[in-house]
């Protein structure tokens, strides 16, 4: 039976983190498979898993598959550290399904760990609030922006849709998402514009742009893209659950 108080650490041994605190209650795995067994073995019956916890240690499509694969059993967070400025937090949300909220403030993350417990010499601090993770999708081709959708909701990510390129702005000046995937030809007003619209909106506000495209396939409209446009990553259409997953909780892709 598994201790209803551990939380499962996998992390990368090479990198020097969090300052983890020692005891019984964390328990380091060598590898994704030990998680993903130990999620098999949650029940209603039987005692969770407090938390998953993971540090640097696996690619944004190995996350998005244990998320959107988790047991309904498990009502525990799971936490993806993906660099040390930038995590990612699945929690269970209003008594059904979960939502994903992404930290960008260092000073965020430390109170959640303090909040949890697992930092060594650190006080324990009430646990903070923290925004859902919001992506505009801004596309007009049916087919694609649905796939986009439920690859999202099966995140428990809170999408925006967007059909036209102002319909775009406009929602992004008003729910400032913290990333936008848009497609390169939008009518009214192209990808490219939005993305250079939304970077002058504000300096205080940087969402991460992706850029998909089914034309613009040259190394020469990428480069131009992420210098002229404010671009953070180009992906070329047909796009793949694993391309959106990297997009998404990956560093930025050349």
């Amino acid at each position: 039976m598994i201790d209803s108080a551990i939380t499962l650490l996998h992390s990368r041994p090479a990198w020097k983190g969090v300052n983890w605190q020692r005891g019984a209650q964390i328990r380091r795995v060598e590898s994704l498979d030990q998680i993903v067994r130990a999620m098999s073995a949650v029940t209603s019956a039987a005692a969770s898993i407090a938390r998953i916890v993971i540090e640097e240690a696996i690619d944004g499509t190995a996350f998005l598959n244990l998320i959107t694969n988790l047991p309904p059993e498990f009502l525990g967070d799971v936490l993806l550290i993906a660099s040390p400025g930038r995590a990612f937090l699945s929690s269970p949300f209003d008594g059904a399904g979960r939502a994903l909220y992404m930290i960008e403030d260092t000073r965020i993350l430390a109170q959640y760990l303090d909040a949890c417990g697992l930092r060594q010499g650190e006080a324990v601090e009430q646990r903070p609030r923290l925004d859902r993770l919001r992506i505009l999708v801004a596309e007009d081709e049916r087919k694609t922006r649905e796939f986009l959708e439920s690859l999202l909701r099966s995140a428990g990510i809170e999408s925006i849709v967007a059909n036209a390129g102002f319909e775009a702005v406009k929602v992004t000046q008003e729910r400032r998402p913290q990333i936008l995937l848009l497609d390169g030809l939008l009518p009214e007003m192209h990808g490219f514009e939005v993305a250079r619209f939304v970077r002058g909106i504000d300096r205080d506000y940087r969402p991460r742009i992706v850029l998909v495209t089914a034309i613009y396939k040259h190394t020469r409209y990428q480069s131009e893209a992420r210098l002229r446009y404010g671009v953070d990553q180009y992906l070329v259409k047909p796009v793949t659950r694993e391309q959106i997953a990297n997009a998404i909780f990956g560093e930025i892709v050349s």
